[in-house]
């Protein structure tokens, strides 16, 4: 293992100030609502930043070929979220449907016998 040198303790520093604020915003984000079919994102935002971060500690180049490894790992992930995500609204959109006409057709009944 080598010697951990000051622009490494910088870099964990920032490290350490990035994840303490994502996870506000992470928080934030989650307590309005809004990560709903988004949470992949918020992953790829944490990563991302992570990664970025590190590079003074792992070199540029390696940033380079770790954010391709995560691209291609990650593509299909995000894409998977999303559409499991547009399923299940479209699967609560029909359930709604299903509810009102439900409850049309019996006002329907119960005003025919009146």
């Amino acid at each position: 293992m080598s010697k951990i040198c000051k622009k490494d303790v910088l870099t964990l520093a920032w490290l350490l100030l990035f994840g303490f604020l994502y996870n506000r915003a992470v928080a934030e984000v989650e307590k309005k609502g809004y990560d709903r079919g988004f949470t992949s994102l918020m992953v790829v935002g944490g990563t991302l930043g992570t990664v970025i971060l590190g590079g003074p500690m792992i070199g540029w180049d390696r940033v380079s070929r770790v954010l391709m490894a995560f691209s291609a790992s990650g593509l299909s992930m995000v894409l998977g979220s999303w559409q499991r995500h547009v399923t299940a609204r479209e699967a609560d959109v029909l359930a709604g449907h299903q509810i009102a006409r439900e409850i049309l057709h019996g006002q329907q009944k119960g005003e025919a016998s009146s």
